[in-house]
């Protein structure tokens, strides 16, 4: 077996292992919380995420490219700084939201996250793939066994859930530093590398953007919705369906981590294209499978999984698949771009996705609350993807022929149109919502386009001679 291949199931085997220890964490929080405690738990995360975006200016994934050519040391020691400065500096901001919940303990959670992430940066900028898929396992089991042990000795609390999270936190930096402590030896006077601000800026502004993709909806729901616990409780049911969404991004994310180190390697960009053309697919159709399997489990599952409060999540699924199989494609571009530094152009795809789904969420939320909020997270996600392809497909325009793009777009504008027309005079699917019928007609005209191209490109039509 390949090095690749070994680091793709290395990264698999570990963020699978990472997301069933986070879906453990979930249930028993949502049994013992309720939608409520969920969501208050929620919209705490989501803030130190903020504050960890703004760190993350100086300590982006920019850092695994310099860290080929540049001192380690200085760029964990720079890094540390800002990250620093930075938390610091958020303590008289978060004076105007003092009403949030554990709102003090944002500063030193989001820095402690993004120490870990520092650490992990540099040992895949070293290479050292399995040192830091173990790394990345010690955190969540830690605060899943906290919790549960604070929670059966104490009882149920989001308090007790904040108490486990900072002891998984300062055990996960510590193991961390251990292993990066072998790459910052280098005796070389420090100097403050400007570097990681410089590319830290326009990588991190494309995460800042797609941050607000993923994020935005938790906030509005919070403003469209006056009464706390009912915005809670609504929070809590859109952040457990997200959630396990998101869980099905496993195989892109083993993959294209692997994909970004492979391209460092590789000085082609015709064997690059056909790489990344080869992964798309092979994400698209794993993450399909995934999908599937996900919206086929019958509601009362997660009724008995998480709590009565959250038998709906199911429903959410049919709005949510199209943004996830969309990121299928989009999470394989964005890697090959950040790995030829295009952090420009991943910055604007991240926008126009920003702006899709910012737009769709203003108009739906209002009067759809959950639903519309999936509805607005998927179109943001599946717009920003077009953008992507866009983008891709210009800079590699001398490898496709256009025609069997054209083709491509032709065939999927036919399918999701002969679908739309199929549901309205037949009444299927008329039991669900015309947002959840629309998503699913997109799912199906996405994915024979996606079919269309492995067709072609098994036959080599899609991509050109070398000499051509």
């Amino acid at each position: 077996m390949s090095a690749f291949a070994k680091g793709i199931l290395s990264n698999l085997f570990s963020k699978t292992a990472v997301a069933v220890i986070g879906l453990l964490t979930v249930i028993f929080v949502s049994r013992h919380l309720g939608a409520e405690g969920r969501g208050a738990i929620g919209l705490f995360m989501s803030v130190v995420a903020l504050i960890q975006l703004v760190c993350d200016f100086g300590n982006s994934s920019a850092i695994i490219n310099l860290s080929y050519k540049h001192n380690n040391k200085n760029l964990w020691l720079s890094s540390l700084i800002w990250m620093s400065v930075v938390c610091i500096l958020s303590f008289p901001v978060l004076f105007f939201f003092r009403h949030l919940p554990f709102v003090w303990l944002v500063p030193p959670a989001a820095f402690i996250y993004s120490l870990i992430n520092l650490n992990h940066l540099i040992l895949m900028g070293n290479q050292k793939v399995h040192l830091r898929n173990t790394s990345l396992l010690v955190m969540p089991l830690l605060l899943m066994l906290g919790f549960v042990s604070l929670t059966l000795w104490k009882g149920g609390n989001t308090t007790h859930y904040v108490i486990a999270l900072f002891i998984a936190l300062i055990i996960s930096a510590f193991v961390s530093y251990k292993m990066v402590r072998p790459f910052l030896n280098q005796k070389e006077p420090y100097s403050f590398e400007k570097a990681i601000l410089k590319q830290g800026f326009w990588a991190q502004s494309a995460q800042a953007v797609q941050f607000f993709n993923y994020r935005l909806n938790f906030f509005l729901l919070a403003y469209y919705i006056a009464d706390t616990a009912l915005s809670n409780f609504a929070i809590g049911i859109y952040n457990n369906a997200i959630i396990l969404s998101e869980s099905v991004w496993i195989l892109g994310h083993s993959i294209a981590q692997m994909q970004h180190m492979k391209i460092l390697n590789t000085e082609s960009r015709e064997e690059n294209f056909k790489l990344n053309n080869r992964l798309i697919n092979l994400n698209y159709f794993g993450t399909f499978v995934l999908m599937l399997v996900l919206i086929l489990i019958p509601e009362s599952f997660w009724g008995l999984l998480f709590s009565g409060d959250f038998v709906y999540i199911r429903q959410l699924f049919y709005v949510t698949a199209i943004g996830v199989l969309a990121f299928g494609i989009s999470n394989i571009i964005n890697h090959a771009l950040h790995a030829a530094s295009r952090f420009k152009e991943i910055l604007f795809c991240n926008l126009i996705g920003l702006a899709a789904g910012a737009y769709t969420a203003v108009q739906f939320m209002p009067n759809y609350q959950v639903l519309g909020a999936s509805f607005a997270w998927s179109i943001g996600l599946f717009v920003s993807m077009l953008s992507y392809l866009l983008v891709y497909l210009y800079h590699h325009r001398k490898f496709y022929h256009r025609n069997y793009l054209y083709l491509q777009i032709v065939i999927s504008l036919l399918t999701f149109s002969v679908i739309i027309i199929v549901f309205r005079r037949l009444n299927i699917f008329e039991d669900l919502h015309f947002i959840q019928r629309f998503s699913i007609a997109l799912c199906v005209a996405l994915s024979t386009s996606v079919v269309v191209n492995f067709i072609l490109s098994k036959l080599m039509y899609g991509i050109k001679p070398h000499n051509s």
